[in-house]
């Protein structure tokens, strides 16, 4: 069995870093857990330097933790999977079609484009951006 980091630990069980680490040194200092068969210390430089390896098998039987299956990633499957039926791009301009103008010039479609009100309700995005405009009007009177 191949000894792990424990942040590969904490991967592999799903909780931080912090509690792998809180509990293997609770275990190691009750003497449950042997230096050499059940973790050791990789890349010693001193006693600030080095790294923990620790046995997940001993780990999993003194903390009494199960390891996670991990479920399917859905970014790598969509990018996987050819696309469904609906092709449709998406935020495409609309092709440019001349027409004629009430005055007899002609105007593309993209100008009446921009002439669309806006949504009903405001964004979040638009509701920081008004946030953001005001906090720097306020500063702008100070100075």
């Amino acid at each position: 069995m191949d000894f792990l980091t424990i942040h590969q630990l904490s991967v592999e069980f799903d909780i931080p870093a912090r509690v792998v680490r809180y509990r293997f040194h609770q275990l190691r200092q009750s003497n449950k857990l042997v230096e050499g068969t059940d973790y050791r210390r990789d890349d010693f430089v001193d006693d600030q330097h080095f790294f923990w390896k620790i046995n997940p098998v001993s780990f999993m039987r003194e903390t009494r933790l199960k390891p996670v299956t991990k479920a399917k990633n859905p970014v790598t499957e969509l990018g996987s999977k050819p696309p469904s039926g609906d092709t449709k791009v998406v935020n495409q301009p609309p092709p440019l079609v001349d027409q004629p103008f009430p005055g007899g010039n002609k105007v593309s479609s993209q100008s009446e484009n921009k002439t669309e009100p806006p949504p009903a309700t405001p964004t979040v995005e638009r509701e920081m951006l008004d946030f953001l405009k005001g906090q720097i009007k306020v500063k702008d009177g100070q100075i």
